[in-house]
């Protein structure tokens, strides 16, 4: 055994030096240098080549070795990097009747052997093998329990029932396929090197005639001669500080890879030279940026570009559906990011369905990664009818509001916004100010606004309530009253809110009312899947009113991220399974409460054994889904 012996013309250094050496020739000829060591401008050439071959050795490693790492074994922690092992991409996302059959028996010890098929009506049917005494009772209810777990979009449990299967299958090998655990991403990739490189300074391989290594000037030299030294010094340090902003960036690589955390700012930090005080203004470096933070995060969006690639995706795409504006580089790397460490997982499992058997149960995952698209981190999405409850506020669309409360105002005021007299009242514009805590502020002042008294909203409020040119005061001459006005329709119809003491209450009034409505609208991006083999299940005894390979999408019209209708459908159609047809139905406001008057108990009916308040809630919302496509 021996190291072969490399020769001197393939290293690295030799070629820096050759190629510098032949530069200088070119350029200066003798005048100079003779090119040989002892000169101070070959010495500083051959430094500035062992600086550049230790930067190539920084960067040379595999690219494992730049991932974010574990601290406690030091391997590559592939998750944090936002990659992901080939089991997670591509893993099945639909459960066979041959994944179910294996982790039952995997599941269930008592369970000898099974079979489970699907009928013509997406009805899964389990035959059960057991042991002699096992308590079959309680095995059918865990198993129910485990399929609704584990259900697939658009199916539904049929019978189990329990015999002795004639051609029973080898269980000997066992796959956890329904599991959404996903397995370790990375394990067969190893690292050869982590830790942090420090950064020495090439003036310390200086000889000490130069008086620019660790021993420092040498004492009893001319004035002259020391300015020389530090001019050269000063000269040299430039090198220095370049390097260790290259060597820092080096060592922040995993920091940049890493998905997960903020890019750390970064700083020179000061190298330990003697002298380094008589050049350098020490407090002025640790305030300097050597590299812009924009130009780090333009780096990771890149490096999130590789991953967009990798999964399929278009995360760039994708956030400018949600209909909210992004402030800069910074953020939008952010919500990239939340949206690839969820896709891919969610895609995963993308027909997986909501457990029937329990009402609180997460939506099906389809919902879930719209709604990952759709609300920013620190929100999520509620119904309208929770929304109205929270302010004990009832709905009614304008026509039955102006017929049914009318009562409530002293008359229906008609101007043009643009004019400033209105009869014998002044007209103002509201100024546009901000308030915290709306909330706590808007039960204080809801005694001066009629409907708030009387417990009712129109819709065209709920609509258009955050625009703040839809408010007017209207103040009679002498008069001490402020009158509040909203115009309901683009007619010039003002409906008046209330009369109000003074001025700065009508601002904080207004101001409150259209972070209600904003707040409203925010949150009120609720939409919900229905599947219609769900409704037919439920409608066993009659004859299909729905197809049963279909799913209704119901989205709330008039929400901000749905505007681009057609784009969310056909985001849709890209996920959702292959077997399965989307039907969309786009709800007003009174059309969503209605449709959630239905939807939500229908959900909890399903959980319970009342088979009579199920099948009446499925007609109900067979007849529903049955008008909304008739009206199209």
């Amino acid at each position: 055994m021996y190291i072969p012996r490399r020769k001197r013309d393939d290293t690295l250094y030799y070629r820096l030096q050759e190629e510098a050496l032949q530069m200088a020739q070119q350029l200066c000829g003798k005048v100079w240098t003779d090119y040989n060591p002892h000169d101070p401008g070959i010495t500083i050439l051959d430094h500035l080549h062992y600086a550049l071959l230790e930067v190539d050795y920084c960067l040379d490693f595999p690219f494992p070795d730049y991932l974010p790492h574990r601290q406690e074994s030091r391997e590559p922690d592939f998750r944090r990097a936002g990659l992901q092992s080939s089991g997670e991409l591509f893993s099945p996302s639909l459960a066979t009747p041959t994944d179910y059959e294996k982790q039952l028996r995997a599941t269930f010890p008592q369970i000898v052997n099974c079979r489970v098929w699907c009928d013509p009506a997406s009805r899964y049917h389990i035959c059960i093998e057991t042991l002699p005494d096992s308590d079959r009772n309680g095995l059918q209810r865990e198993v129910t329990l485990f399929y609704h777990s584990h259900r697939n979009l658009g199916e539904t449990l049929g019978e189990i029932r329990f015999g002795e299967i004639r051609h029973p299958e080898d269980p000997s090998e066992e796959e956890d396929l329904l599991s959404a655990a996903p397995p370790a991403a990375g394990e067969d990739l190893l690292a050869w090197h982590q830790g942090e490189f420090v950064y020495s300074s090439l003036q310390n391989d200086f000889p000490d005639c130069y008086g620019v290594n660790r021993q420092g000037i040498p004492c009893g030299l001319e004035k002259s001669h020391r300015a020389a030294i530090l001019q050269l010094k000063g000269y040299l340090s430039q090198y220095d500080y370049l390097l260790q902003a290259v060597f820092s960036q080096v060592n922040g690589l995993s920091e940049l890879l890493a998905v997960d955390t903020d890019i750390p700012p970064y700083g020179f930090t000061p190298i330990d030279l003697p002298d380094a005080e008589s050049l350098t203004d020490l407090q002025r470096m640790q305030e300097a940026v050597p590299v812009d933070s924009s130009y780090l995060h333009r780096q990771r969006g890149l490096y999130l570009d590789l991953l967009d690639r990798m999964y399929g995706e278009d995360t760039r795409y994708l956030i400018s559906l949600s209909g909210r504006p992004v402030a800069g580089p910074e953020e939008e790397n952010r919500r990239r990011v939340r949206l690839l460490r969820g896709l891919s997982g969610l895609n995963r499992h993308r027909a997986r369905a909501w457990n029937v058997l329990d009402a609180a149960s997460a939506d099906a995952v389809i919902c879930q990664t719209l709604e990952l698209l759709l609300l920013p981190e620190e929100r999520s999405a509620c119904s309208l009818t929770s929304l109205l409850a929270k302010y004990e506020l009832r709905f009614r669309n304008d026509e039955r509001f102006f017929s049914d409360f009318s009562y409530l105002f002293p008359a229906i005021w008609q101007f043009d916004p643009a004019v400033e007299q209105s009869g014998d009242y002044q007209i103002r514009e509201v100024p546009a100010v901000s308030v915290r805590h709306h909330d706590l502020l808007l039960r204080r002042y809801s005694k001066y606004l009629y409907f708030f008294c009387h417990d009712v909203i129109p819709e065209s409020f709920l609509l258009s309530g955050d625009d703040p040119a839809r408010y007017r005061t209207a103040t009679r001459t002498g008069g001490k009253d402020f009158l509040l006005l909203f115009r309901c329709t683009d007619r010039g119809d003002w409906l008046p809110l209330g009369f109000f003491p003074e001025q700065r209450t009508v601002v904080s009034v207004v101001a409150c009312l259209r972070e209600f409505v904003g707040s409203v609208h925010r949150q009120s991006g609720s939409f919900y899947l229905v599947e219609h083999v769900l409704l037919h299940a439920a409608m066993a005894e009659e004859e299909p009113a729905v197809s049963l390979h279909r799913v209704s999408f119901v989205f709330p019209a008039w929400h901000t991220c749905f505007r681009r209708r057609e784009v969310w459908e056909e985001l849709i159609r890209q996920r959702l399974p292959a077997h399965l047809t989307p039907c969309f139905h786009w709800a007003g406001m009174e059309e969503m409460l209605t449709f959630e008057a239905l939807y939500l108990p229908w959900r909890g009916a399903l959980a319970g054994p009342d088979t009579g308040l199920q099948q009446q809630l499925s007609r109900q919302l067979v007849q529903w889904l049955h008008t909304q496509e008739m009206s199209v």
